[in-house]
């Protein structure tokens, strides 16, 4: 068996191979083509386009979701029964499927640059398809779970958008190289214009988004508030167990001038401190009560509550990866935690001269303190001896019985509403309150807490706000807020917004300069020369069919004062050929005018032995006049030249070989002119015969070569490469 071997000498391309290989698995050049990608390759583009921004979507969501992770693990525990920190794996595959997607577009975009066909490995399909399934699958749960939590994104862009928008018009302008060389490259279509004014549109609207913003952090310094106050909601459960005296001695160490805690009482009237209504999460209950574990943390007395362990839990299941961080004596201290009582928090308020939120949850109905509970809370209150105004009283029931407290209310409510209930403060989640909400709020003389608030980015966007306090989770993160951040006067947002546009338009407009300048130049320069052995390219795409394999011999010729290579329009049906449209002005083949043919690449040829291959430039499909092909007979006359073998083939010449495929000329041997006869050089694919006349039966420079035409696509490829046997 014969090993066919190309012998063109390619020169190397590391990064495209490089590009192709990871992205299409095409990691050999004649596996690569610049045809224009099918329609069922550009679907799959665009399903990669719609996870990656997807994924973008979801990613950033994560990112702004840190503030609640909390909730969602709780959330997720009511649901389940179990703790677990849900936010890791969802976090990990975030991460990984955002990273993979991305590098695949990426490539992609390069493939656009490049010029390459898209062609996405098998793999990667399902890669990406299972991706996009995950990430839609993942949207959905959190809709069903976690519904709430998608106003996060319209409150976080009250502090990110200035700095989101720079990065999308980064983005943008560099997309005008890819945008400009599909425009300016190509002969003119409507679906180009589309894309153009599409992009046109974008790039406008980036221009002036900005005008949309509502940034409260956008602001001269001497208007900012003071810092707001920060509440230990349950302490610092960051820091130690939610609801224990560590946990509020914790937060009072880092700042805290209030605690906020979760109040229930007991089954024999004491009010003790705890966010759930089992003990499961908590406590060691499971352990200590294995049969109650599930009965209402309201069912059980003061003396069972408090022989069970309140922070062994937060040790063993590290639930803010923090035990790392404590020493041993604060691990020891943890691990003696037991059920907090109402007492104990507001004693340890007074001491620190602070004040307390206290969220009363009423026993369910049945309870033995149904109708006492609130005498219950209020006898806890006064043994406490703090002050009246320093207890802050939730939820909003009972005005007339709890008089001397400070009122307050979860709900958002009308500034009529807030004084016809009395009410001086209110208590509101994060996403209720939006920056015009909250200043109609102070100027009324209402005081405003918002709540959780765990994240730099969240406690400066309200501190811009002018919000009075905040209650957080994480007091010790914000007291490393010394200043809000991303705080900018009017005057030098505008500056680097102008300037950011003013760059952008110069860039793109750069790019499209750059793109257009060769084609504008060669185009002048083809016009006015009218030179015959230029070619002019402009690609108006159509694709080639895949499923074919014809093998036939046909009849080449080589033309030896032309600079490109010709095949027949029949031998293009033949091979059931569609390549790009494309201007040329022959001069080789008797013609002086610019005419459309069609253009293919990725040929190959060989000589009836099928032991030569040499693969082909660039393939211009024109009609071929036949003329007189030398012969064996028309050598007769010539002794010195009886070595030489033509082939007799009858068939119509079909592929006319320019000395653009040096290879196909390369001399082997040579029989020199005698008596001003003619002369035969042999090559890689047959005899060359040089020298005849007409009436000897031949035309200087052609070549008679028997060939055989192979024409293979893979359907791996959008144009693979197509052999010419």
């Amino acid at each position: 068996m014969v090993k066919h071997q190309p012998f063109q000498v390619y020169e190397k391309q590391v990064f495209v191979s490089f590009v192709t290989g990871i992205y299409g698995c095409r990691w050999k050049r004649y596996q690569r083509s610049q045809d224009d990608s099918s329609r069922w390759e550009c679907s799959w583009f665009a399903i990669l386009c719609c996870s990656f921004f997807l994924l973008l979507f979801w990613a950033y969501f994560w990112l702004v979701a840190q503030n609640d992770f909390n909730e969602f693990n709780w959330s997720v525990y009511n649901r389940s029964g179990e703790w677990r920190d849900e936010t890791i794996p969802i976090l990990a595959s975030t991460i990984v499927g955002f990273s993979y997607i991305s590098v695949l577009m990426i490539l992609a975009l390069f493939h656009i640059s490049l010029g390459q066909q898209l062609n996405l490995y098998w793999l990667h399909k399902i890669g990406v398809l299972a991706t996009l399934l995950t990430t839609i699958s993942g949207v959905v749960s959190v809709e069903d779970i976690w519904g709430e939590e998608w106003d996060v994104l319209l409150v976080s862009l009250h502090s990110t958008a200035p700095f989101l928008h720079i990065g999308a018009l980064t983005t943008i302008t560099a997309l005008s190289w890819l945008v400009a060389g599909y425009v300016v490259r190509r002969e003119r279509s409507n679906f180009q214009m589309t894309i153009l004014i599409i992009y046109a549109i974008i790039l406008l609207a980036l221009y002036l988004a900005p005008l949309s913003f509502s940034c409260p952090c956008i602001m001269d310094s001497p208007s900012l508030k003071p810092r707001p106050d920060v509440i230990g909601r349950r302490g610092a459960p960051m820091l130690a167990p939610e609801n224990t005296m560590v946990s509020f001695n914790r937060a009072l160490q880092h700042g805290a001038i209030s605690l906020e805690a979760d109040v229930t009482l007991s089954v024999d009237g004491v009010p003790f401190l705890m966010r759930d209504h089992t003990l499961r999460r908590t406590t060691d209950v499971r352990r200590v009560f294995p049969d109650r574990q599930h009965d209402d943390a309201s069912s059980f007395n003061w003396t069972d509550l408090r022989s069970l362990n309140a922070g062994r839990w937060f040790l063993e299941r590290d639930p803010y990866w923090t035990v790392e961080t404590l020493t041993s004596r604060d691990r020891s201290r943890i691990g003696n935690q037991t059920v907090c009582s109402l007492l104990e928090m507001l004693r340890l308020a007074v001491r620190a001269n602070s004040s307390a939120l206290l969220n009363v949850r009423r026993p369910p109905p049945g309870h033995p303190r149904y109708r006492s509970w609130f005498m219950d809370t209020m006898w806890a209150v006064q043994k406490a001896a703090i002050s009246q105004k320093r207890v802050t009283w939730t939820p909003d029931t009972d005005r007339g019985r709890v008089r001397g407290f400070q009122q307050t209310t979860n709900e958002k409510l009308s500034i009529s509403e807030i004084r016809q209930r009395g009410i001086t403060s209110l208590t509101l989640h994060y996403s209720k309150a939006s920056h015009k909400d909250i200043q109609e709020y102070l100027a009324n003389n209402v005081s405003v807490t918002i709540y959780p608030v765990n994240k730099p980015w969240l406690y400066s966007l309200l501190w811009c706000s002018g919000v009075p306090s905040v209650s957080s989770d994480a007091p010790q993160v914000l007291r490393k807020v010394p200043y809000p951040i991303w705080l900018m006067s009017q005057k030098a947002y505008s500056f680097i917004w102008i300037t950011s546009d003013l760059v952008s338009l110069a860039v793109v407009i750069g790019l499209f300069s750059f793109q257009n300048f060769h084609m504008i130049r060669w185009r002048m320069s083809a016009m006015h020369n009218c030179n015959p052995e230029q070619i002019m390219l402009s690609a108006v795409p159509n694709r080639s069919s895949r499923d074919v394999n014809i093998m036939k011999e046909k009849l080449i010729v080589s033309d030896p004062g032309g600079t490109a290579t010709f095949c027949t329009t029949a031998l293009q049906r033949q091979l059931n050929a569609k390549g790009r449209k494309t201007r040329i002005l022959p001069k080789t083949l008797g013609q002086e005018k610019i005419v459309t043919v069609d253009r293919i690449s990725g040929l190959e040829v060989s000589n009836l032995q099928e032991d030569e291959f040499i693969a082909l430039p660039a393939v211009y499909f024109q009609d071929v006049t036949k003329e007189q092909i030398p012969t064996s007979e028309a050598l007769k006359e010539w002794d010195y030249l009886k070595e030489v073998e033509l082939t007799h083939i009858d068939a119509e010449i079909e592929l006319l070989i320019g000395t653009n495929a040096p290879k196909t000329m390369e001399t082997w041997k040579l029989i020199n002119s005698k008596e001003n006869g003619p002369y035969a050089v042999k090559t890689r694919l047959g005899w060359v015969v040089n020298g005849l006349s007409n009436d000897c039966g031949g035309t200087e420079g052609q070549l008679q070569l028997g060939m055989m035409f192979d024409k293979k696509l893979s359907s791996s490829s959008l144009l693979s490469n197509p052999l010419i046997r």
